[in-house]
C-alpha cells in the first residue's frame, strides 16, 4: 500500500500461515495542505475464515471523511448478512449505506469527501477489489499488470454528471472537474456536490493462484507519475513488501511535478516565475509580499502550491495584452488563492 496518514509512517505484516505478506509506506507529498490519506492493512479471523483487509482512503477538504471510512467501511461490509454468499452485492450496499451515513452527519464530518480503494482477500484464495474515485489497485499475474479498479474521472462520466444537472469544467487549470471543483466523479461525502456525484463502487474479483505475484494499492499521487506495469515491476524486483512500498513512495516523491518556467513580459518589466511548487510575482522590480493582497502565505512573497495546471492559466493571462500588468498580477494571485483555499487538490 502506498498512501499517507501522518507525515511519515510504515509497517508490515503477514497472514497466519506466513505465506502472504504486506507492507505499507505512507508519506506526505508536496501539497500545501495536511495529510488527508488514511489506510487499513491487516489480517483478521472471522467465522473460521481468514480475511485480508486493505484500503487507501484519499481525502479532500479535510480528513474527517477518510478517518470515518478507516473506522467503519470494512465493518459495514462485514455486517451485511449476504457477505459470505454474495460479497459483490454486500460491498456495493455497504459503500452506498456508508456514504448516506456520512452525508447525514455532515454537520460533524464537514463538507469534505474521500476516494476509496478496498481489497478483501478471503482465505488467501479469492480477492475482491472495489473503488470510488481515482485511488487504484493493480495486480501482477505472470509478470503482467492488471488494473483491478476503474478511475472515475469527470470526463469519462460526463454524461452522468450532466444528466444530474451538473457540468464538467477545466477551469481552473487543465484538470476536468465536476462543477469546476472536484477532479473525480465518484466519492464519499462532498455533500454540496453529491447531487451530481456517484458513490457506487466498481467491483472486480479474481482467484489468487501460484501465478499471482503482487497487489499494489495507492492513491493518485503514485499513479500520476508511474504506470501500472512499472509499479508492479518495482514491487516484484524488490520482493520484500515493506521495502517495495517505501521504494514506490520515494520514487513518486522524486517524480512529483516540479516545473520550472520563467515568463518575461517586457511591459513594465513584469517577471512571473513558477518553479519548485512556489510562485513569486515581481512587479516593476519589486517583490510584492502577499500580505499586501490580504493573503497569509507560509512566508512572505512565496505561495506554495502543487498543481502544475496553473501553468495554462498563466499562459492564458499573459496572452491577454489588453490587461494591465498590475491587474494581471492580481488576477494570477487570485487564481492561486482560490485553488489553494478550495482544498480539492
Amino acid at each position: 500500500l502506498v498512501g499517507g496518514r501522518s507525515s511519515s509512517s510504515s509497517g508490515k505484516g503477514k497472514n497466519h500461515e506466513g505465506l502472504i505478506k504486506y507492507g505499507f509506506s505512507l508519506v506526505k507529498g508536496k501539497a500545501n495542505h495536511p495529510m488527508e490519506d488514511y489506510h487499513v492493512a491487516k489480517f483478521v479471523q472471522i467465522q473460521g475464515h481468514e480475511l485480508g483487509l486493505f484500503a487507501i482512503y484519499d481525502g479532500h477538504l479535510g480528513d474527517s471523511v477518510p478517518a470515518y471510512l478507516q473506522k467503519h467501511l470494512f465493518s459495514n461490509i462485514l455486517k451485511e448478512e449476504e457477505f459470505w454468499v454474495d460479497p459483490n452485492r454486500s460491498i456495493s450496499k455497504a459503500y452506498e449505506r456508508t456514504d448516506q451515513t456520512i452525508l447525514s452527519n455532515s454537520s460533524d464530518l464537514g463538507r469534505g469527501g474521500s476516494t476509496a480503494v478496498t481489497a478483501i482477500l478471503i482465505n488467501g484464495k479469492r480477492l475482491w477489489v472495489a473503488n470510488v474515485g481515482d485511488s487504484r489497485a493493480v495486480l501482477s499475474r505472470g509478470g503482467q499488470a492488471r488494473q483491478m479498479t476503474t478511475d472515475h474521472e469527470p470526463n469519462t462520466e460526463r454524461g452522468s454528471i450532466e444528466n444530474k444537472g451538473g457540468f464538467v469544467s477545466n477551469m481552473p487549470g487543465d484538470v476536468p472537474r465536476v462543477n469546476g471543483q472536484l477532479a473525480v466523479s465518484r466519492a464519499f461525502g462532498d455533500k454540496s456536490l453529491k447531487s451530481h456525484l456517484r458513490s457506487d463502487p466498481d467491483i472486480q474479483e479474481t482467484d489468487i493462484d501460484n501465478n499471482t505475484e503482487v497487489l499494489v494499492l495507492a492513491s493518485d499521487g503514485l499513479w500520476k507519475v508511474m504506470s501500472n506495469q512499472e509499479a508492479v515491476d518495482i514491487a516484484k524486483r524488490i520482493k520484500d513488501p515493506l521495502k517495495a512500498a517505501k521504494q514506490l513512495t520515494a520514487e513518486a516523491l522524486k517524480r512529483e511535478k516540479n516545473h520550472a518556467c520563467i515568463f518575461v513580459l517586457m511591459k513594465n518589466m513584469v517577471l512571473i516565475a513558477i518553479g519548485g511548487f512556489s510562485l513569486n510575482v515581481y512587479y516593476e522590480e519589486h517583490l510584492y509580499s502577499y500580505e499586501e493582497y490580504g493573503l497569509s502565505p507560509s512566508r512572505s512573497g512565496v505561495f506554495e502550491f502543487i498543481m502544475a495546471d496553473l501553468l495554462s492559466q498563466v499562459l492564458h493571462l499573459l496572452e491577454l495584452s489588453w490587461l494591465s500588468t498590475r491587474l494581471l498580477n492580481l488576477k494570477l494571485i487570485k487564481i492561486v488563492q482560490l485553488i489553494l483555499m478550495s482544498g480539492v487538490i
